[in-house]
């Protein structure tokens, strides 16, 4: 795969200790500088909950399926639960909101969250359009 795609990450994390983050993913063909596919996500994770993220986001890809560009519709273990609703899911064009939240009892506490959206160069511009 690296032999025809180029990969961009830039994200910004809040210097006010609120945990939020900014930014954004872009593949390129090799030799093209418009993206082939892009996402932006705005939101916030808690630093002892990104090795659950990594590992939910991992059980999508090793599927090799496509659910926004994020991870899968549910995925738990132990107390912790991540979710990711997506509106629609295609490579094309998609946008959705995913979380974390561990269930104490009968209360769920949210511990972290993204909304992202993304999508084809080619869907950007029909919505532009």
């Amino acid at each position: 795969m690296d032999d025809f795609f180029r990969f961009e990450e830039w994200y910004d994390v809040s210097r006010d200790g609120s945990m939020r983050l900014d930014g954004e993913r872009k593949i390129f063909f090799l030799g093209e500088s418009s993206p082939a596919w892009s996402m932006q996500y705005r939101g916030y994770w808690r630093e002892e909950d990104i090795s659950f993220l990594h590992r939910a986001l991992l059980e999508e890809y090793k599927d090799d399926h496509f659910t926004g560009g994020r991870g899968p519709n549910r995925y738990s273990e132990d107390k912790l639960t991540y979710e990711n609703r997506t509106f629609p899911s295609k490579i094309d064009k998609s946008c959705g909101h995913e979380k974390v939240y561990r269930k104490e009892g009968e209360l769920f506490m949210i511990l972290g969250h993204y909304i992202y959206f993304g999508g084809t160069s080619e869907s950007f511009l029909s919505i532009a359009a």
